[in-house]
């Protein structure tokens, strides 16, 4: 489960473990809801991520403007490097 806006305490971590679920966390926010354009989405994922040698979780908002084109231009320019997934929907 990943928890609006990251916020988890011992009451959020005892209710998520005691109904057999986990936590899952980002580890890269690209902030895409405040992009003014899919070049500035890009360009954080290029600063971003920077080796494939590193495992992250890349937070970003499906209803954010301009994100669906700036992931579909990043990931074709990016594909061959790096080992995509998808964290099952929370």
């Amino acid at each position: 489960m990943r928890p609006p806006f990251g916020s988890v305490d011992s009451t959020v971590q005892s209710t998520v473990t005691g109904a057999g679920y986990s936590l899952e966390l980002w580890t890269l926010d690209t902030r895409d809801f405040e992009a003014t354009s899919a070049d500035q989405i890009v360009a954080r994922l290029d600063t971003l991520l920077t080796s494939s040698a590193t495992v992250h979780n890349v937070l970003m908002h499906d209803w954010a403007t301009h994100t669906p084109a700036a992931l579909d231009r990043w990931l074709a320019a990016n594909a061959s490097r790096f080992d995509f997934r998808v964290m099952p929907s929370c």
